[in-house]
């Protein structure tokens, strides 16, 4: 049996990012977030999404670093 994805708050999704929380809402309304999904009235955000969406925001010159 496969392991259910786990699902992510704001609150947990700007701790994993170590961005403010208003960060976080400023990207949510611009379009610039991880995916997300609204249940009711609350934004919730798949721990994989986010992943693969930090790891596709990460500037080429700081991978240089050691």
């Amino acid at each position: 049996m496969t392991k259910p994805e786990e699902i992510l708050t704001t609150d947990e999704v700007a701790a994993l990012l170590k961005v403010p929380l208003a960060t976080l809402y400023q990207w949510m309304s611009r379009g610039e977030s991880p995916p997300y999904y609204k249940i009711g009235r609350y934004a919730r955000f798949k721990r994989s999404e986010v992943i693969a969406w930090s790891e596709s925001h990460v500037d080429e010159p700081s991978r240089r670093l050691p």
